[in-house]
């Protein structure tokens, strides 16, 4: 069981009214366990989860005796009493998981929104590179955009992610992009549009090019990158000035852009490329 978020579940007759487990030895990593009840209201650890159980970098309520990386800490849910269980800022959860228990395929959250989001203002507790979060969502500090496409399986076994922070009000002009989940020290270049598409493996590369239309290069000095050694990928836009094929152009109230980043990958040792996930963003 993985990523998982457990909360406000009773039992009336037997302990745990979380996970419970009888003959077996689940393995629970990466969730939270908050809230649940056993009979009488009673909301200790063993409500939570039946002792036993495999529990590794899970947040269990009134703590987890053995097991690795476990926290007991408030989980900080967003607003728990209106139903919503994404963690808020300064959540404990935050960073702190284990990538290597999440399946490489698995590059989104219970929402739909980027896995392997690595909050800068939080140090990584848990195991990996920009290590998930734990729970089933994931944190998205500043986020924005929704993402639209999801990029193929690279060389390091997984999907190449790509998300934005800052402020959708073009007028702040305050846009990053990040990538993540790529192979490291490659290079890469951004594309953008106004228009989704869906060309498949263009010029032979692994994954699908997801714009359509007109579509821009970020070519110009400065803006052609490598992966970092993390696989990673930080690109602050400048609103005043996307490339489009007849120069650039400035992004106006209203207006959606599509971004997507293309890197050098490889299949099997052979040399290829491969995209990342696709975001379209729409400008207030």
């Amino acid at each position: 069981m993985q990523n998982c978020t457990i909360v406000n579940n009773s039992a009336t007759s037997n302990a745990a009214g979380g996970i419970r487990n009888q003959g077996a030895s689940p393995i629970i990593t990466n969730c939270i366990l908050w809230g649940n009840t056993g009979p009488g209201g009673a909301m200790g650890p063993a409500n939570q989860v039946t002792p036993g159980a495999n529990v590794d970098y899970c947040i269990v309520m009134g703590g987890f005796t053995g097991g690795n990386g476990n926290l007991a800490g408030d989980p900080m849910f967003t607003n728990a009493a209106a139903g919503d269980y994404t963690i808020g800022t300064g959540s404990p959860a935050v960073d702190a998981g284990d990538n290597n228990a999440l399946a490489a395929l698995v590059t989104v959250d219970i929402a739909g929104l980027g896995r392997y989001q690595d909050d800068p203002m939080t140090p990584n507790t848990g195991i990996g590179s920009g290590a998930i979060d734990i729970g089933a969502h994931e944190y998205q500090a500043g986020a924005i955009g929704i993402v639209y496409c999801t990029g193929a399986a690279n060389s390091v076994g997984l999907n190449g992610e790509l998300s934005a922070i800052g402020s959708s009000d073009a007028s702040m002009n305050d846009v990053t992009l990040l990538g993540s989940g790529l192979p490291p020290n490659q290079f890469s270049l951004f594309v953008t549009s106004q228009t989704q598409g869906f060309t498949a493996n263009p010029g032979g590369s692994i994954a699908n090019l997801c714009l359509g239309g007109m579509i821009g290069r970020f070519q110009a000095p400065g803006q052609v990158m490598s992966t970092s050694s993390a696989g990673t990928l930080t690109f602050p836009l400048d609103l005043t000035a996307l490339p489009t094929p007849m120069g650039t152009t400035a992004v106006t109230s209203g207006q959606s852009w599509n971004f997507q980043a293309w890197y050098r990958d490889s299949i099997l040792g052979i040399p290829s490329s491969n995209f990342t996930g696709a975001i379209e963003i729409t400008f207030q």
